[in-house]
């Protein structure tokens, strides 16, 4: 029977842990949440036995399979991670499968610890079908097709018989949608096979509102929508900067996050963000934007595209209210929760230096960027990057291929 993740949690709290798994999928926080409590229930007062090996160029089979099949001097149990597993070798798939499926098996084993003890004689059939006796052992026919070979897999599993060590726990990981060869997942039962996926994102403003919750935290809706707009959309990334936000607003003896203390964390405790970075092009300084630009690239800053189309929209609906509706500095500044002292001297500036056809000109660059950044390698991602900076302190009035008329909408 095929399980998912909260499954597999109740069981290894009730400690039925398989000894082979394989988890797969793009979520990564669950997934390492279930291995930490793997870790914690078998190694209760020591610190986890564990060894490492990445599917890839550099692996090392012999090495893999010897760490797998010797035992410790110093601990009874271990666990193997195998990593990258959609890049596996038929080779160690091969080796994974004499490891799981016994090619050989003493007679006496054979009769008393596999043969007596299946009590379907359907199954005792079949098993017998699978094995060719010879003089002190049984040993596996050479051509078997992988629907009996998973067969055998099935029926050694329901009698408990195993032709690996007890203590050993090999784990198989993928953080990718990448497929994963049928070979391998032929050597699994649909329990031991368990698929990770990200939260659908309906799920995850209320998922976000429970985290803070738990740490008796209440967080605004607009701070959630920045959180959801700025941070890598993984659990594992999410719950990092939620544990950190948390730890900071607790200092500061407060209860409630608005939208500023989001900001305040996630860009201007920074050396250089993308909001230093839309500043220094609001008050229309080349040289240190695209400086700026560069070392946040070099850094891979996550949320550096979405951080300035952020800023940008909400400049938008500043100077739409300044320009077109006649509002007062103050007015837009409470409308638009801007509260910061230098956020306001930036827009004031901003304000000053461009108009509003122009920012929504430089709204339809975004789009065009953000459609560029996906299809193009890194270089060239960098160069689109730093023209846009050039057309947008510049000024360039040539139309982007996105733009018709101009069309303003409140976001």
């Amino acid at each position: 029977m095929k399980i998912n993740s909260k499954d597999l949690k109740h069981q290894i709290l009730n400690n039925k842990i398989e000894n082979i798994y394989l988890f797969s999928g793009p979520e990564i926080g669950e997934k390492n949440e279930i291995i930490k409590l793997i870790e914690e229930k078998l190694f209760p007062d020591q610190d986890p036995i564990k060894f490492s090996f990445y599917c890839g160029k550099e692996f090392d089979n012999i090495q893999f399979m010897n760490t797998l099949n010797t035992g410790l001097l110093f601990s009874d149990k271990k666990i193997v991670f195998l990593k990258n597993i959609e890049q596996v070798s038929s080779l160690t798939i091969k080796s994974l499968e004499e490891y799981i499926i016994p090619t050989k098996i003493g007679i006496e084993i054979f009769e008393k610890n596999i043969l007596n003890k299946i009590k379907n004689q359907e199954r005792k059939k079949q098993i017998l079908n699978y094995y060719i006796k010879e003089k002190n052992f049984y040993k596996l026919k050479e051509k078997i097709n992988p629907t009996n070979k998973k067969n055998i897999i099935e029926i050694l599993h329901a009698i408990n018989y195993k032709n690996y060590n007890n203590e050993t726990y090999l784990i198989m990981l993928n953080e990718t949608n990448e497929k994963i060869p049928q070979n391998l997942l032929n050597l699994l039962l649909q329990h031991q096979n368990i698929m990770f996926w990200e939260m659908f994102e309906n799920q995850k403003f209320e998922w976000i509102r429970e985290e803070f919750k738990k740490r008796e935290l209440y967080i605004k809706d607009d701070a959630i929508y920045f959180i959801l707009d700025m941070i890598e959309n993984n659990k594992a990334q999410l719950q990092f900067e939620i544990e950190k936000i948390s730890y900071l607003v607790k200092m500061n003896n407060e209860k409630v996050i608005n939208l500023s203390n989001i900001e305040e964390y996630l860009f201007h405790s920074k050396i250089e963000s993308p909001f230093s970075l839309y500043s220094a092009m609001l008050k229309k300084n080349l040289n240190k934007a695209i400086d700026i630009l560069d070392n946040l690239f070099l850094t891979n800053e996550i949320g550096l595209l979405n951080g300035i189309i952020w800023a940008h929209r909400r400049f938008l609906n500043a100077i739409d209210l300044y320009e077109n509706h006649n509002k007062p500095v103050i007015e837009i500044f409470n409308k638009l929760k801007i509260f910061s002292t230098r956020d306001k001297n930036d827009f004031e500036i901003g304000l000053n230096n461009y108009n509003f056809n122009h920012a929504c000109l430089m709204f339809y660059y975004l789009s065009e960027l953000d459609y560029y950044i996906k299809i193009l390698p890194v270089n060239l991602q960098l160069v689109k990057l730093q023209e846009f900076i050039i057309n947008f302190i510049n000024g360039d009035i040539h139309k982007s291929f996105l733009q018709g008329p101009f069309q303003f909408l409140h976001f």
